[in-house]
């Protein structure tokens, strides 16, 4: 006979079902809303602000500014009149020639350098198509970017390794030698590279770039190895010490530092090196 479940039961399960229920229930909270200040996207910054605001005065200017506009287009020469209406409504040069419209750029940038926004100037620059200006300023004022960088190459190849360069200066200024040495890779500065990571203590970085791009017979990679294990000796690093001494080929000195520590398991270890690389006497002492 097929086996059936009792109402018994059944209710018994529906009941446990139901108290779980209410037990996962309370344990939910309700979603926290996010606060207003949060959920508003941060307008960004106007490129043209002067500009823009001199379009927002009385009607009176408004009107002033479509005459001088009116007469400068449809003057065959300016009068030194027109002329110096023209400097001083400088943001017409929206609607005249492209000397108006660049000295427009160039009082909305200045505007920007003065407010502390060069990235805003940077980019009017560009607009212009001034690259080669736009990184010479940024390089003058230690305001050079990754970006701006990585725009250098369409002002030519002298320009790029300039740029590359004027950056890398930059960085050690402000104490970002790893990043420095990493731009000066891009340009196949590799020594260079190598030696700012050396002078600088970041001997670990210094290793892995000297070993992943010069030979292995390399003199500066086993000065390296020698240098940082020195230190590291002088420090009481010794295991570690101990690897540079191999990584330089120099297993002697090796075990010679493992043993320094003075106990048991760092002299066992030091004479278990000392043996395996052929040092029978220093590992029998």
């Amino acid at each position: 006979e097929p086996v059936t479940c009792t109402p018994v039961s059944l209710g018994f399960e529906k009941s446990k079902v139901t108290v779980n229920n209410k037990v996962t229930l309370l344990k939910k909270e309700p979603p926290k809303e996010k606060p207003e200040s949060l959920t508003k996207k941060r307008k960004a910054r106007s490129m043209l602000p002067l500009t823009t605001s001199l379009d927002h005065r009385s009607k009176e200017e408004l009107h002033q500014d479509c005459l001088v506009l009116a007469t400068a287009k449809h003057s065959k020469e300016l009068n030194k009149e027109v002329s110096a209406d023209l400097e001083e409504r400088f943001h017409l040069g929206l609607f005249t020639d492209r000397g108006a419209l660049y000295r427009m750029i160039e009082v909305e940038g200045k505007g920007h350098l003065e407010n502390g926004h060069p990235e805003l100037f940077h980019q009017l620059m560009l607009w212009k198509g001034d690259l080669k200006g736009v990184l010479q300023t940024a390089a003058e004022r230690g305001e050079l970017t990754d970006s701006l960088v990585a725009m250098a190459p369409v002002a030519g190849y002298h320009v790029w390794l300039w740029a590359v360069e004027a950056f890398a200066k930059q960085l050690c200024f402000q104490d970002q030698y790893v990043k420095a040495a990493s731009h000066l890779l891009s340009i196949h500065k590799v020594y260079e590279a190598v030696e700012l990571l050396k002078s600088n203590h970041f001997y670990r970085e210094a290793i892995a770039v000297a070993k992943a791009r010069l030979r292995p017979e390399d003199p500066i990679l086993k000065d390296l190895y020698l240098t940082w294990g020195a230190i590291l000796e002088k420090d009481g690093h010794y295991a570690v010490a101990a690897k540079c001494y191999l990584g330089a080929a120099c297993a002697y000195d090796a075990a010679k530092v493992l043993s320094k520590k003075g106990d048991a398991a760092s002299l066992k270890t030091a004479a278990e090196l000392a043996s395996i690389v052929g040092e029978n006497e220093l590992s029998s002492s």
